[in-house]
């Protein structure tokens, strides 16, 4: 089984597409908490550390999971990044 879609949604500039191969709690614990060390090491931690964004800003929706190969997650990452225009 391969990882989960997810999405962050920004309040003020939009939405990021990404994957996590962790449960959804275990993925958005460690944005949080990177996110109060202030550890910029990934985009969505980077854009909510730079643009004045409370931690309570922070929310995702779970697009898709359980995805049968690699391939297949990648194709779905990326028809959910060109539908809503984060690429």
């Amino acid at each position: 089984m391969w990882s989960t879609l997810l999405c962050v949604k920004c309040p003020t500039t939009g939405l990021y597409v990404g994957k996590t191969g962790h449960t959804l709690h275990q993925r958005m614990s460690s944005h949080r908490s990177n996110i109060n060390c202030g550890k910029t090491d990934f985009p969505v931690v980077a854009h909510f550390c730079s643009n004045n964004h409370s931690i309570d800003d922070l929310q995702v929706i779970v697009l898709m999971s359980n995805f049968k190969t690699q391939q297949e997650q990648k194709e779905w990452e990326y028809k959910f990044m060109q539908k809503f225009n984060t690429i």
